[in-house]
């Protein structure tokens, strides 16, 4: 009696449990959107069309690899360049965002509220953070093919 009331309580709790998770991963999920979309779609959209053509080179890189192929030594230093370049639009977009701001307080006739201002130097380095972020991946990528890869199929 007392197991088929366990039972019963088990798969509910597990039902509740999943269920949880799942909207907890909705919420995470809607909040990176939000981030990405508060860091303005003209610098968020090249930084990850860079960050999908480094996959594309690391892709390209490891396919040739696993073939026992050799591999010219420019596709492994794109990586480390594409990367460098989302940290350079990163940097762009933030001072952009951030040049746009400072001329908005400048403008403003009233008194703006301190907690504004720190909100909007938040979103502003959005940019760079995320160029950050591709930046940090693909050097890590690109070390760990140079000491791997490199010294084994790799063409002068």
């Amino acid at each position: 009696m007392i197991l088929d009331q366990k039972s019963k309580i088990a798969p509910n709790l597990f039902d509740k449990l999943a269920e949880i998770k799942f909207k907890l991963k909705l919420y995470i999920m809607a909040n990176l959107i939000n981030i990405y979309i508060a860091g303005g779609v003209e610098y968020m959209h090249p930084i990850t069309l860079l960050f999908l053509f480094n996959l594309g080179v690391v892709t390209y890189v490891i396919f040739n690899h696993l073939k026992r192929k050799s591999i010219d030594k420019k596709w492994i230093e794109t990586i480390k360049h594409v990367g460098g370049l989302a940290l350079a639009v990163g940097t762009i977009g933030t001072l952009v965002g951030l040049f746009f701001a400072f001329d908005a307080l400048e403008a403003s006739k009233e008194v703006i509220p301190f907690p504004v201002i720190m909100g909007g130097l938040k979103v502003a380095l959005i940019n760079i953070l995320y160029g950050l972020f591709i930046f940090f991946i693909s050097m890590m990528v690109y070390v760990a093919m140079k000491l791997r890869i490199q010294s084994k199929y790799v063409m002068s």
